[in-house]
């Protein structure tokens, strides 16, 4: 897990320090890897106190990102492109996905609209990007928006971040939920939404009991088996209730080894065991 952040100041002046406070703000989704991307420049980091010293630059729109992995991998990275510079923050549902991803986010590009957009329409997955294309930023979501993000506005700013809490850092109160499957070309006079992913209502069919348990069935097994196709363990929010139970047992027909996590109050457990 990480943190994405994006800033873009509305009078020109330097989006870097706001940049610096949200990430602050979210250092407990992310402490051994720190990375800002201004300008042209890309600066990463160890430690928060390492990236504000290194980060020196002016730069009126800036992106950051932490992660909890020192070396991670190419999901939640920066790729540096000939026009474009971009952060993914999250995770694809198949090594099929993964690879395509790489080939769509470091190949060329002619504009970085149309490649976020073709992004979301054809990679699975839990995820938020934002991307810097001279004074503009890009931003997107997934189109299940499973992964958060948060966007608002002052009279000086412009942000998105993963969580709220970063925002109201940096004097934004308005903070609202980023639109699933949309994109945000972010300006100094606006957020312009443009939603390319829209989730469709299936055709109604007439069928029975017996039949529409067995389609359910294997869209369930098929939805699971993309989620753990890329791990060897998984671990699940157990209640012992029938939804996390069926979850369970799907994820090890899928061949993974399976954690079963409940969490409840001291008292609570005492309850359980009388």
């Amino acid at each position: 897990m990480g943190a994405l952040v994006a800033a873009l100041n509305k009078h020109g002046a330097n989006a870097i320090s706001s940049v610096i406070t949200m990430l602050d703000a979210l250092g407990h989704r992310g402490t051994d890897r720190f990375e800002i991307l201004a300008s042209d420049f890309v600066w990463q980091a160890e430690s928060l106190i390492q990236l504000k010293q290194s980060a020196d630059t002016v730069s009126p729109s800036a992106i950051g990102h932490n992660s909890n992995d020192p070396a991670a991998p190419y999901e939640s990275s920066p790729s540096g492109m000939s026009n474009l510079k971009l952060v993914f923050e999250g995770s694809l549902f198949s090594q099929a996905n993964s690879s395509q991803a790489k080939q769509d986010l470091t190949g060329p590009t002619s504009e970085g609209f149309q490649q976020i957009k073709k992004i979301l329409r054809e990679l699975e997955g839990s995820y938020v990007l934002a991307a810097q294309t001279g004074p503009k930023l890009i931003v997107g979501r997934d189109p299940n928006g499973v992964t958060p993000l948060y966007y608002g506005e002052n009279n000086e700013i412009s942000a998105v971040a993963s969580e709220r809490k970063a925002l109201w850092k940096i004097g934004i109160t308005n903070a609202r939920s980023f639109p699933p499957g949309s994109i945000a070309v972010i300006s100094q006079t606006e957020f312009n939404f443009k939603s390319t992913v829209v989730a469709k209502k299936p055709v109604k069919e007439p069928t029975n009991m017996n039949d529409a348990a067995r389609r359910l069935q294997v869209l369930l097994e098929k939805s699971t088996q993309k989620r753990v196709s890329n791990v060897d363990t998984v671990g699940i929010a157990f209640s012992g209730g029938l939804d996390s139970s069926i979850i369970a047992v799907l994820a090890r027909n899928c061949g993974v080894k399976v954690h079963l996590v409940c969490v409840g109050l001291q008292e609570s457990i005492k309850a359980e065991r009388v």
